[in-house]
């Protein structure tokens, strides 16, 4: 069994529609997946044409069902028409660190991160909603091992064996249609004669009914509405746009041409920022408005049923209205116009992140000016962070490869990488790190493509693969050294240290940081000094020299503030326990303090490492019961997959080895 971080259960099902109509049928086939009160292992299968009301659908059972899956639900969206997709890997990073998984435990290969998956979820009563699944493959990959996967695609996707019940999700019939008619309109359906062929025109497609309704107040308009939309779709299929996606795209053309200019204008121009999501401070900053403006904007798209609204500080579009208006945009709005915007995009979002990440590391306290944030803190600003991570990324890696804006860009991502560094995602890291190199050098900017280097190196050690790391650093340092600033160098020596200790070169290791501590001590930076010390004493160790290795880890303990930095102090006396092996009692004190210490902050990479080191020396105390407890509590903390656990159950081995080892 794998230790996880205590965090709550994640909770990223989208917002249920506040009714359904005529699914009756197709709950009760989902709820067949029941297997006595429990949600799987069982897969769903949820397939129609577009428009149909699939997601709606998964979404409204899940929510019925919601008790059953108290280890969270987990969502992801596999097909974008806003360049929105994230790939498996990083969905599957992404919910593992929802589940409390610890980043430095995430590998960085999709086989492995796939394992890791199937050994969290095999131990959690999860649900998980696949939406708009391309293929059997992907989904095959992200399903749980015990619980349900609820997928929605436009075509039965198949692949999955005997194990998967599929649920068709038909147009509605003429009654329930003509009642999501009338209830949209706030009437009944003997005040709507023609709803049938309103209808019949709208092909049974809930999202187009809704559109439909709103543009329909009488009998005469219904009438006059259902000839435009024959016409429109004649038009649209005449072009080759199939049959069911012409009946919604007609529709929603017929409700852009009823808005005013201005408001339809608005809506052209909210469609191009890349997520499904418009707040009222994104809205007022794309239109240039107040934000009272702005919502009353949102409230005019929403009535016309072209924006859903979840609350009254947000709006959201469906994918497929996004998907026209962003078309229509293209032709409708000035080149010149839509650069203008994603430079308002950009900016807002850098605001908007730098401000979400001061909340998410705790160091200010939640700010009342993020709208994610004003209420709950924390919890609301990881949820922003959660709904507007992948178009923070869309709309950055769209600037930089059209090289518009380059020094908004750099700004955003300057802004984004402390927030995925507080969220542990260091393939996003990694990903932001490279586009801020490009951003930077288009900017001519060069302390800060020498800062997004040293960041790449990070990111990519913490990814475990410390070997593409080095050339990032090594440029970097160059670039510091060239610019002449001594605590940026110091930073990046310190920096390639670490690459160099998870490369198993501690020489190497030693030296960079040796050269950190001599920029660092000219600073006179104390922390930074008490911070680098630590790494020193760590490579003096792993190169044999605990003498020299203790005299620094001391001098650590010394400048580090056991208020302030806790983490650091109890990190400076496991170093030092490793550090005194002739001294088997101190060495024990110092572990198991600090063992202590990272449990109260729920370090869990740093137990396990701890523990680690407390077996050893039990092993080389000879007391092999003690050792072999340390041990394996590590290995159920430890990912199997870990290189550790490797290490440790070939400690296990020589603990049962009757032949004595030489140390």
């Amino acid at each position: 069994m794998i230790a996880l971080s205590q965090a709550p259960p994640p909770r990223q099902l989208p917002e249920p529609l506040a009714r359904l109509w005529g699914r009756e049928n197709e709950l009760k086939a989902l709820d067949g997946i029941m297997a006595g009160g429990r949600l799987g292992p069982a897969t769903a299968l949820i397939f129609g044409p577009p428009g149909a009301g699939k997601t709606a659908l998964a979404v409204r059972w899940l929510y019925q069902h919601r008790d059953h899956a108290p280890d969270g639900h987990l969502y992801a969206r596999l097909t974008g028409v806003t360049g929105l997709v994230e790939a498996p890997h990083e969905i599957l990073g992404r919910w593992l660190r929802a589940l409390g998984v610890p980043p430095a435990w995430i590998p960085s290969s999709y086989r492995d991160r796939m394992q890791l998956w199937q050994a969290v979820s095999a131990v959690r009563q999860l649900a998980v909603l696949i939406d708009d699944a391309p293929s059997a493959a992907v989904v095959a990959a992200l399903r749980p091992r015990t619980g349900l996967a609820l997928v929605t695609s436009r075509r039965a996707v198949g692949g999955h064996g005997g194990d998967i019940t599929r649920v068709r999700v038909n147009p509605l019939r003429r009654r329930p249609a003509a009642a999501l008619l009338a209830d949209e309109q706030g009437g009944t359906l003997a005040g709507l004669p023609h709803a049938a062929e309103l209808a019949r025109v709208c092909g049974g497609l809930p999202l187009a009914l809704r559109c439909a309704a709103r543009l329909a107040p009488s009998d005469l308009s219904a009438a006059r509405l259902a000839e435009q939309l024959d016409a429109g779709q004649a038009q649209l299929i005449a072009r080759g746009t199939p049959r069911a996606e012409a009946r919604v795209r007609a529709v929603i053309e017929a409700a852009i041409e009823s808005l005013r200019p201005d408001t339809a204008q608005a809506l052209r121009l909210l469609a191009l920022c890349p997520g499904p999501e418009i707040s009222t401070g994104l809205a007022a900053a794309v239109l240039r408005v107040s934000r009272a403006q702005a919502g009353a904007v949102l409230d005019a798209l929403a009535r016309a049923a072209l924006l859903d609204q979840p609350d009254l500080t947000r709006a959201q579009f469906h994918p497929l209205i996004h998907a026209h208006v962003r078309e229509q945009a293209a032709e409708a709005v000035a080149a010149a116009e839509r650069r203008v915007v994603t430079g308002r995009i950009l900016a807002w979002y850098a605001e908007e992140a730098s401000r979400v990440e001061s909340t998410l590391a705790r160091r200010d306290g939640p700010s009342p000016d993020v709208e994610a944030s004003a209420e709950l803190g924390v919890v609301q600003a990881a949820g922003w962070a959660d709904r507007h991570q992948p178009a923070m990324m869309a709309i950055l890696t769209a600037a930089v490869d059209r090289r518009e804006h380059p020094a908004k860009a750099l700004r955003l991502a300057e802004s984004l990488w402390p927030l995925l560094r507080a969220r542990g995602d260091h393939d996003g890291q990694l990903t932001v790190a490279r586009l801020g190199i490009r951003a930077a050098r288009a900017h001519r900017d060069r302390a800060a493509e020498a800062r997004m280097q040293a960041r790449t190196g990070h990111a990519l050690t913490q990814l475990g693969q410390p070997g593409k790391a080095v050339p990032s650093l090594r440029r970097a340092a160059e670039m510091w050294q060239q610019i002449g600033d001594d605590g940026q160098l110091a930073a990046t020596h310190r920096a390639y240290g670490q690459a160099l200790m998870a490369l198993r070169r501690p020489a190497d290791a030693t030296t960079c940081f040796t050269a950190a501590l001599a920029a660092f001590e000219r600073s006179g930076r104390e922390r930074d000094i008490g911070v680098t010390l630590i790494g020193l004493g760590e490579a003096l160790i792993a190169g044999g020299r605990e003498t020299e290795a203790a005299t620094r880890l001391r001098q650590a303990r010394q400048l580090l503030s056991t208020d302030k930095d806790p983490y650091y102090q109890a990190r400076a006396r496991a170093a030092l326990g490793t550090a005194l092996p002739l001294c088997p009692q101190l060495a024990r004190t110092h572990l198991q303090h600090a063992l202590a210490v990272m449990r109260r902050l729920g370090c869990l990479p740093e137990q396990a490492t701890i523990l680690q080191a407390l077996g050893d020396l039990a092993a080389h105390d000879g007391e092999p019961v003690r050792a072999r407890r340390h041990y394996q509590q590590v290995l159920a903390m430890l990912p199997g997959t870990h290189l550790a656990s490797q290490q440790v159950r070939g400690s296990l081995e020589a603990l049962d080895d009757p032949e004595p080892t030489s140390r």
